[in-house]
């Protein structure tokens, strides 16, 4: 046992170890990138600024004020003659930002050291986001309308997380804004043109690729997302009961290695746009975002645990206000993702992993209404099924609804789908997910979920379950959160131990708790470090029954789960 936690403790400094060192290789900054930490920092400062605590003046403050400054201002005509000569002699210690060695590159060069101003999170994932709070006034281009699993500091007035594309004041004189940013200590890579004074050989080939792409309105990116989860009950099976994406205890896991290549819909709000998605991910996650019938499941994948998924291929059309999704996209419903930047903890809720789809295919039309409300609403073919099930061209409905406080604060989502997931057998689940940010650095999140199937040949079952998270960011590289959550699996019909060999099995009727605690460190803007603890209980409405932990001979757990995401 002592040997086993002390693979998982060097583990993790393993991967701390790797987060920095990456960090390290990092390329310094250019003088160009120092002006632009200097003007964020700047900007940042002057937010902070309470504008009711200046005085302001009166009109006749004002034309007392501009009798005494102008006797001041004739004074100041001979003294700058004066000065003009002195400037010329000390010119060569004051040289401009591009030049090195001038006073002004030495202030720069302090306030480069300063952490990025922004928000911790990226925007990797496509679409607009979970939570309607960050729902964009033009058509939205988005996976997930009512997600936002990672983002709870994002400012409200960003687009949201899903839309690399600026916001509509991005082009003032000058070009630089909060977005040019990355989230994290600093400056990373070259996002920006390889000519912009960086360091052009990380430019190459992936930023020359990039910038092909980019300059045609497409975006492409990736991350790799590696970990290692650890339990106290030394399972034999190797699984960590009916925890399911981190699922191996005390093994390596690759979880992600993702690619995707998105054109965003930005019409403005305002006339004719179209876009599309493409996602493709490798590891052992990808067996959790197939779908059931029809394309990965025609693969014959025949890995235990290493295998590829497609989890969005999708064309976006938008006109004004209206877009419409047609393909296989990623669910609307609930507040976490697949994606795994796009999460704080490494591991996933019950209502994620057991009452939720994940992915559909059909069509879906969101509109932004007001200010206040967008509302979506479409038609797809089931659960996670790419084809038809039974030949019978059964469509279900999915949609929702989404209103967000006028300071964008708050918000509250609700999402519904239903139709048919097999023959004669009805699936009805929805979600709501209500968000608050308390002050500027808490956010709280509030999750309801409940589905219920009619059953069909077999018996009919009901799943419910609520979930409740707290995210604080305690500085630009370091949060913390924490999340509670029961969920009722009221007929044993959803919570089992899925994988090959996996002896969790169940039916586990009864109520299943979980309480998770972690951090998030981001030592620059495409690392991230999640290291997490979690205790797992399960509460059985028959004594006697099957267990949901350590090869069904224990109904609680305890895991300790460290994980490493890297962003390109």
């Amino acid at each position: 046992m002592r040997t086993r936690w002390l693979v998982a403790a060097l583990a993790a400094v393993a991967l701390l170890v790797v987060g920095d060192v990456f960090a390290q290789q990092i390329p310094n900054f250019s003088p160009n990138s120092r002006e632009l930490v200097a003007r964020a920092a700047f900007f940042d400062m002057i937010d902070d600024i309470e504008m009711d605590a200046i005085p302001r003046l009166d009109d006749g403050a004002l034309d007392s004020l501009a009798e005494e400054v102008g006797p001041l201002a004739e004074d100041l005509g001979p003294l700058a003659e004066e000065v003009g000569p002195l400037a010329e002699e000390v010119g060569p210690d004051v040289l401009p930002v591009e030049q090195p060695g001038g006073l002004i590159e030495e202030l720069l060069r302090e306030t480069s050291s300063e952490p990025s101003p922004l928000d911790l999170f990226p925007s990797t994932l496509g679409g607009f986001p979970r939570d309607p709070a960050y729902a964009p006034s033009s058509p939205p281009v988005a996976a997930n309308a009512f997600q936002d699993g990672a983002d709870p500091f994002r400012e409200e007035e960003e687009l949201p997380r899903s839309l690399d594309a600026a916001p509509a004041d991005a082009a003032y004189d000058g070009g630089v804004m909060a977005s040019d940013f990355a989230a994290g200590c600093d400056l990373a890579g070259c996002d920006m043109d390889c000519g912009a004074g960086c360091d052009t050989r990380s430019c190459k080939p992936i930023g020359r690729l990039r910038s092909f792409f980019k300059g045609r309105g497409i975006e492409v990116g990736g991350w790799i997302d590696q970990g290692v989860s650890v339990v106290d009950n030394n399972p034999a099976d190797r699984y960590n009961g009916v925890v399911t994406f981190n699922d191996r205890d005390g093994e390596y896991q690759m979880n992600q290695f993702w690619l995707y290549a998105e054109k965003a819909i930005d019409n403005g709000g305002c006339g004719w746009a179209i876009g599309g998605r493409v996602d493709f991910v490798y590891g052992t996650d990808a067996r959790f975002t197939q779908a059931v019938d029809g394309l990965e499941a025609n693969w014959n994948q025949t890995a235990r645990f290493y295998q590829a998924a497609l989890p969005q291929a999708y064309v976006d059309v938008a006109y004004n206000n209206v877009s419409v999704r047609v393909g296989h996209f990623y669910t609307i419903i609930g507040y976490e993702v697949v994606a795994a930047p796009e999460n704080f903890f490494y591991s996933h809720s019950y209502s994620m992993q057991y009452g939720e789809p994940f992915t559909h295919t059909g069509a879906l039309a969101t509109i932004d209404w007001n200010r206040h409300w967008s509302f979506s609403a479409g038609v797809h073919r089931g659960w996670d099924q790419f084809d038809d099930t039974d030949g019978l061209d059964s469509l279900g409905f999915l949609g929702g609804a989404t209103w967000k406080s006028c300071d964008r604060r708050k918000s509250v989502a609700f999402a519904i789908t239903s139709g048919e997931q097999g023959p004669g057998d009805t699936w009805l689940m929805y979600s709501v997910v209500g968000k608050a940010k308390i002050g500027k650095k808490l956010t709280g999140v509030l999750q309801y979920d409940y589905g219920n199937s009619s059953g069909g040949a077999a018996a009919s079952a009901e799943w419910y379950g609520l979930s409740q998270s707290f995210l604080y960011q305690i500085s630009r590289c370091w949060s913390a959160g924490a999340r509670v959550e029961w969920f009722r699996d009221n007929d044993g019909s959803r919570v089992t131990g899925l994988g090959s060999g996996n002896l969790n099995t169940g039916p586990f009727v009864g109520d299943f708790f979980e309480a998770t605690v972690g951090l998030n460190w981001k030592p620059r803007a495409n690392i991230r470090v999640r290291p997490e603890l979690r205790w797992d209980w399960y509460g059985a409405d028959t004594a006697g029954g099957p267990r949901p932990f350590d090869a069904g001979d224990q109904s609680r757990q305890f895991m300790f789960g460290c994980d490493m995401i890297v962003s390109f």
